[in-house]
C-alpha cells in the first residue's frame, strides 16, 4: 500500500493526471509544493524523460478543472488538449494538457509527413525525431559510434588522409561544388563526412541499376538525394517479368505486382521481356492470363514507349488453355501490336499458335508497318520460333508469304523450319521494292537469317537452292544461323543443308542409339564442308558411342578458314583435344574460343583426366585471347 502510494506521489508531482479505480488517488493532490519545485527544477536540468513534459503556470491558468480523485476520465470526449494515450488497459494514461508535444521545445508546424535528412549519415527523419538524432554532441548518434570504433581500430590517420582528399577537391572544383551544394541541399561540410554524398547521379544510377525491386524500394527512401536519382528514367526503362500462375504466400500476386510495377513505371518503360513457365492446369493459365492482360492493359492506357517486346514460353497449344483464354491473350498483344508505335523488336518464341490465331498476329504485324507515313520505326528484329503449333503445315498457307512481305524494314529473323517456303524466299528478296519508302530504307537488306529445325515440327518440304542463291545476291551481308535437333535422317538433313546457303552458325544436336543404324560421318565429311568459306561458329553434340569421329573433325576444323568459335560435346580420345590446341595455333588464328566435353561410358574417369592435365601440361604459355576448356563427362 505504502508503495503504491509513492507512486501516486511522483505522479502527482510530475505534473501528470491519470485514471485510478483504487480510492488512494484522494491523496495525491496533498504532497508539499517544495517537493513539487524540487522535482521541477530537476527535469529542467536533467531534460524530458519519456511520455513526462512539464506544464507552465500559463497553461494550468486557462485549463478546465482536473478531475477529483476516484473520477474516471474520458479522453476522446474530453474537450482540453492531451497527446498521451493508454499503453494497456491496466497502465496508467498520461495525457500531456497545457503542453505543445512530447518535446522539450515547440513543436515544428510543418507537414507531418515533411522528412528532413541528417548531414553526417543522411537518414530521412522526422524534424522531432532529427532533434534526438542529432541531441548532445552536435552530430548524429551513429556518425559518434562509428567516429570512435574507427579511433578504436586504429584507422585515424586514413579518415584523415580522406578528408584531406576531399578538401582538395573541393578547392579545385571551386564554383562548381558550390553549385552542387546548392542543387542537392548539402553543405560541404556534409559532403565531407559521406563518400556516397559525392556521387553524381551517374555514378549512383550505375549502382542502382544492380539492385534489385525489393533493394530500390528501400534506396529510394533513403534521402531526398537517392530518391530524386531513384526516379532516373534510365533505372526502368528495362523489365522482366517471370509468370507461373502459383500463389505464393511471402509475396503478392503476379497480377497486382505487374500492374503497380505499370502504373509507376510505365512511362518509362522501353524493354519488357515476358517469360512463362508453360501451366499445366486451367487455373494456373488462368491467373497467367490475367497478370499478362492487365500488364499490357496499363501499358497501353499509359502509351508506353515500348522499343522491345519479349513474351516466350506461352504454349498455347496446351489442354489447359482454354479457347476463351487464348483468344483473349491473342486480343490483348493485337491491341498492343497496332498502338506501339515505337517498336523495333518483337520476340513471340514458342507461342504455339493455331493457324488462324498466327495469322492475325502477323496480319495486325504488317498492317502497323504498313499503315503510317515512313517517320515511323520499322521493325528490325522479329524471332517467330515455335510461332504455330508443331501440327500446323505453315509453309502451305501463302499468307505467311505476303505478310512478310510488307516488314520492309527486317535485318533479323528467326523462324522454324515448318515455314520455310519458296514463296517465303522471294518475299523476302522483293520486301524493299515498291511503296511509299523514302531511299534510305531502299537500302535495308537481311542481315541475320535463323532456322531451327526440329524433329517433333515438319520439315521435309523441298526448298530449292536458287531460292537461297537469289536471296544470298540481293542480301550480301547475309548470315543464316540453323540449329538441328535430333534429326537423324541423312536424306531430310541433305534436303536442309543445301550448299547455296551462306551458313555462319551450325548447332546440331543429335542423341542415337547404336542400333538406329545412323552415323554422323556424311555430316562431317560431305554437308558441312560446304560451308568452310563461311562458318564462324559450330557447335556439336553427339552420342557416337560405337563409332569414332576423331580424324572427321580434326579435318573438318582444318578447311574451316573463318571459324571462330567450336564446341564439341562427343565421345573423342584425349590426343584429339591436343590436335585441336595444335591446329589453334598453328593454322586457325580467328578460332578462340574452343570448348570439348569428352564423354565416357565407365563410371571412374580418374585415368582419362590424368591424362588429360598430362598433355595440356605442356601448353603453359596459351594466348590471352583464347578461351579454352576441356573436361571429362560421364555419360548417363
Amino acid at each position: 500500500m505504502e508503495g503504491e502510494r509513492e507512486e501516486q506521489r511522483e505522479c502527482t508531482q510530475s505534473g501528470t493526471t491519470f485514471t485510478q479505480v483504487d480510492t488512494l488517488t484522494q491523496n495525491c493532490g496533498e504532497e508539499p509544493q517544495n517537493l513539487q519545485e524540487s522535482q521541477k527544477d530537476e527535469q529542467a536540468d536533467n531534460g524530458v524523460c519519456d511520455g513526462e513534459v512539464e506544464a507552465s503556470q500559463e497553461d494550468s491558468d486557462h485549463l478546465s478543472p482536473l478531475p477529483s480523485g476516484g473520477q474516471k476520465v474520458n479522453y476522446q470526449t474530453d474537450p482540453r488538449p492531451h497527446f498521451g494515450v493508454a499503453w494497456s488497459s491496466h497502465s496508467t494514461c498520461r495525457p500531456l494538457w497545457g503542453s505543445e508535444g512530447p518535446c522539450w521545445e515547440q513543436r515544428n508546424l510543418e507537414a507531418p509527413d515533411q522528412t528532413h535528412t541528417c548531414p553526417h549519415c543522411h537518414l530521412g527523419l522526422p524534424a522531432d525525431t532529427l532533434r534526438w538524432h542529432e541531441v548532445g554532441t552536435g552530430t548524429c548518434k551513429i556518425q559518434t559510434k562509428m567516429d570512435n570504433n574507427n579511433a578504436l581500430r586504429g584507422k585515424s590517420i586514413l579518415e584523415e588522409s580522406f578528408v584531406g582528399e576531399d578538401k582538395d577537391s573541393e578547392e579545385e572544383t571551386g564554383d562548381d561544388d558550390s553549385d552542387l551544394t546548392d542543387e542537392g541541399g548539402e553543405s560541404s561540410s556534409e559532403k565531407e563526412t559521406s563518400g556516397w554524398g559525392l556521387l553524381p547521379h551517374v555514378c549512383l544510377r550505375h549502382v542502382f541499376n544492380f539492385l534489385s525491386d525489393r533493394d530500390r524500394m528501400r534506396a529510394h527512401v533513403v534521402c531526398h538525394h537517392w530518391h530524386k536519382v531513384m526516379r532516373s528514367p534510365s533505372l526502368w526503362r528495362f523489365r522482366y517479368f517471370h509468370f507461373s500462375g502459383r500463389l505464393s504466400k511471402l509475396r503478392l500476386s503476379e497480377y497486382c505486382s505487374a500492374v503497380a510495377y505499370a502504373r509507376s513505371f510505365g512511362v518509362y518503360l522501353e524493354r519488357l521481356e515476358v517469360c512463362v513457365c508453360p501451366p499445366r492446369r486451367s487455373l494456373a493459365a488462368q491467373r497467367v492470363e490475367q497478370a499478362i492482360c492487365g500488364l499490357f492493359s496499363e501499358l497501353t492506357r499509359l502509351k508506353a514507349p515500348l522499343k522491345s517486346l519479349s513474351i516466350t514460353r506461352l504454349e498455347l497449344d496446351r489442354t489447359c488453355w482454354t479457347l476463351a483464354l487464348r483468344n483473349s491473350l491473342v486480343n490483348c498483344l493485337i491491341q498492343v501490336l497496332r498502338r506501339a508505335l515505337r517498336l523495333t523488336t518483337i520476340n513471340l518464341n514458342w507461342m504455339r499458335n493455331s493457324m488462324q490465331q498466327g495469322i492475325e498476329l502477323l496480319s495486325a504485324l504488317s498492317q502497323s508497318q504498313s499503315r503510317f507515313p515512313p517517320p515511323r520505326c520499322y521493325i528490325s528484329s522479329l524471332h517467330l520460333e515455335g510461332f504455330f503449333s508443331s501440327s500446323v503445315h505453315v509453309h502451305l498457307n501463302s499468307n505467311v508469304p505476303s505478310m512478310m512481305h510488307h516488314l520492309r524494314g527486317l535485318t533479323d529473323l528467326s523462324l522454324s523450319y515448318s515455314s520455310m517456303s519458296d514463296e517465303l524466299l522471294l518475299a523476302l528478296q522483293h520486301r524493299n521494292r515498291g511503296g511509299r519508302q523514302n531511299r534510305s530504307r531502299d537500302r535495308i537488306t537481311l542481315q541475320t537469317f535463323s532456322l531451327n529445325c526440329s524433329i517433333n515440327e515438319p520439315h521435309r518440304q523441298l526448298v530449292c537452292g536458287s531460292s537461297w542463291a537469289t536471296l544470298a545476291s540481293c542480301s550480301p551481308d547475309l548470315q543464316v544461323k540453323i540449329t538441328v535437333h535430333q534429326i537423324i535422317n541423312t536424306d531430310r538433313l541433305a534436303r536442309i543443308l543445301l550448299p547455296e546457303i551462306p551458313v555462319s552458325e551450325f548447332t546440331m544436336i543429335a542423341f542415337y542409339a547404336p542400333d538406329e543404324g545412323w552415323t554422323a560421318r556424311p555430316i562431317l565429311y560431305d554437308m558441312l564442308p560446304h560451308y568452310r568459306r563461311s562458318l564462324q561458329y559450330l557447335t556439336l553434340d553427339l552420342s557416337n558411342c560405337t563409332e569414332h569421329l576423331d580424324v572427321e573433325l580434326v579435318e573438318l576444323v582444318k578447311m574451316c578458314e573463318r571459324l571462330e568459335q567450336l564446341g564439341i560435346w562427343a565421345f573423342l580420345e584425349v590426343t584429339t583435344v591436343e590436335k585441336l590446341l595444335h591446329i589453334r595455333l598453328t593454322q586457325r588464328k580467328l578460332l578462340n574460343k574452343i570448348r570439348v566435353r569428352i564423354y565416357s561410358n565407365s563410371d571412374s574417369t580418374v585415368e582419362q583426366e590424368d591424362q588429360l592435365e598430362q598433355l595440356l601440361s605442356s601448353y603453359v604459355r596459351l594466348p590471352p585471347e583464347l578461351e579454352f576448356f576441356a573436361i571429362i563427362y560421364p555419360y548417363v
